[in-house]
């Protein structure tokens, strides 16, 4: 089976205009410190080619809903010779940028620590937001293995 790439969350043009779309997509392939497999880098390629295997039209709404909020999705951020905190502080830049132009930013990724820096800069433009972390395990200690940046530092 031939691999396939998707540059666009469901593959659907006609709603992803990045200046008409409610949700931009975030891709964020961030894995600087997983500490049991490796892989996470993988995760936002994955989910947006499963994405065109999603059914569009919802029965109970009776309607395509993405025809009216409409979904568009940034080029995956790039890391590359980055180290950690900078990979994080361009993850937030990235949400700031999706903040101000009064869209709603949802990154698809990597490892836990993806959230830092972007929880952060929501709380801006936020300050009473409430997050609601769902994970098998809580991830927060003050550091791990000598970073407080690690993914178990979420």
């Amino acid at each position: 089976m031939r691999e396939h790439t998707i540059t666009q969350f469901l593959d659907e043009p006609q709603y992803s205009h990045p200046d008409k779309a409610r949700v931009v997509i975030i891709p964020a392939p961030l894995e600087y410190t997983v500490s049991y497999l490796q892989g996470t880098r993988h995760g936002p390629q994955a989910i947006l080619n499963a994405s065109s295997q999603l059914e569009l039209y919802d029965e109970e709404l009776e309607c395509c809903p993405l025809e009216e909020v409409g979904i568009y999705t940034r080029p995956a951020l790039d890391y590359q010779g980055l180290d950690h905190a900078s990979a994080l502080k361009l993850t937030g830049e990235a949400v700031r940028e999706v903040l101000e132009r009064r869209q709603l930013p949802l990154l698809i990724g990597g490892e836990h620590s993806l959230s830092l820096q972007p929880i952060a800069v929501a709380r801006e433009f936020f300050p009473d937001l409430t997050v609601v972390h769902i994970d098998a395990h809580g991830d927060l200690r003050a550091e791990y293995e000598g970073s407080p940046l690690s993914h178990a530092c979420i």
